[in-house]
């Protein structure tokens, strides 16, 4: 699925809704309780604004997933408001929360908070029920000495608090999943045609042209350390290199070569995606420059601008989902390919499935990583390496 952060200015508050399908009756005044429509959360002291809508994005990326409410959809919101010339005095007040609720027949609202004590962040929310115009639970997450986009996690942490989730994301997944496989969820790429490539790109990625494949399936989620170690313990994978900051269960596992990736994909049921397969799931069919269309910023990808100097969690941003609903294939880590690397491949390739060239001396990685430029993340851009290399910045998914 994907998302996009999109903030609508009324008189005198702001909105940020998911467009992932209505669940409005068209008679507003009629409530229905498992609709549940989210508010933007206010920043407070020390605050920059700018941080309330993507933020907001979270929360409701973080709804869906859960999947106990249909989230109200925003072009109905907005309709819906502009009829009813609604104003409210104040976007975090109980009592406005509870009338724009009425108004859109839904049963529960999100309102919440982010604050900034100290070196201290701190994520507010409350559950409003509609009907009773009373707050059902309440939930906050802090993050203490966090660099600034840790408040992402935060408020998916905040918002599972909330609804009284496990941690995602290896939450069952909406489409139907191949058999036989382990590991995480997979999303569907449909057979057809797709643009690979890129005439403004480098040399190698010249020229753009029309590549039919097959349907197939490829792990929403880059490879964790977690699902790796699973592998390690069950006997088929070596121990991958470890680097210190890169070891938690969620984050991509690194320091693995291009046999080692290969290995843990088969012993999953699995293979390693062809170039072709991993552009197509990162770009979808219309060339587009990023995998959630065009231009960049810290809330769709982990580069080097924002300054993390490490990977994160797989999944941490939901507004840079491809078009099949793949996540994170800007940025935060390279990844393996099966192909062999041939910098003028383009020029001779097949249009129909095809797989690099039949031998070489490197392997194609694609995606970029959390030290690279925007240039460099685009999806289109092509990397060679040797398959021997171990490094914090390289990892893999798998495909079938």
């Amino acid at each position: 699925m994907k998302l996009k952060a999109v903030v609508f200015s009324m008189v005198v508050f702001t909105v940020c809704l998911l467009s992932v399908g209505s669940g409005i009756s068209d008679q507003p005044e009629k409530r229905v309780m498992n609709i549940i429509a989210v508010m933007d959360l206010k920043c407070g002291k020390g605050m920059d604004k700018a941080f309330s809508a993507p933020l907001t994005d979270v929360v409701i990326e973080e709804l869906v997933k859960i999947g106990k409410y249909t989230v109200v959809n925003r072009a109905d919101r907005d309709k819906i408001l502009r009829e009813q010339e609604f104003q409210c005095t104040a976007y975090t007040d109980e009592g406005c929360s509870v009338e724009i609720g009425r108004i859109l027949g839904a049963g529960k609202m999100v309102v919440g908070s982010i604050a900034k004590i100290g070196n201290t962040y701190q994520i507010s929310l409350q559950l409003i029920n509609v009907e009773t115009a009373n707050i059902e639970v309440a939930a906050s997450e802090r993050c203490k000495k966090c660099e600034v986009d840790d408040l992402f996690e935060v408020a998916g942490k905040a918002t599972r608090k909330l609804m009284g989730q496990a941690p995602l994301p290896t939450s069952p997944s909406s489409q139907p999943q191949p058999t036989g496989v382990k590991g995480g969820e997979m999303v569907r790429v449909p057979e057809g045609e797709f643009t690979m490539g890129s005439d403004s790109g480098d040399s190698d990625e010249k020229p753009a042209h029309r590549v039919y494949l097959d349907e197939f399936h490829i792990d929403k989620y880059e490879v964790t350390n977690e699902q790796y170690n699973q592998c390690i313990s069950a006997g088929p994978c070596s121990p991958n290199k470890k680097y210190n900051g890169f070891t938690d269960p969620r984050q991509p596992v690194v320091g693995v070569d291009w046999n080692q990736a290969s290995t843990y994909c088969s012993w999953a049921g699995k293979r390693l995606p062809t170039e072709a397969e991993w552009e197509k799931a990162a770009r979808g069919k219309d060339g587009r420059t990023y995998p959630w269309g065009e231009g960049i910023d810290c809330t769709k990808a982990n580069y080097y601008k924002c300054g993390h100097k490490k990977t994160k969690p797989v999944g941490s941003y939901p507004s840079g989902a491809s078009p099949y609903g793949a996540m994170d294939m800007a940025g935060n880590v390279w990844e393996w390919t099966a192909d062999w690397y041939d910098k003028k491949y383009y020029r001779n390739s097949p249009n129909r499935n095809p797989k690099g060239p039949s031998s070489g001396t490197y392997r194609v990685v694609r995606g970029g990583g959390w030290i690279l430029n925007p240039r460099v993340v685009r999806p289109s851009d092509r990397l060679w390496s040797a398959p021997s290399n171990r490094i914090d910045y390289y990892g893999f998914r798998c495909a079938r």
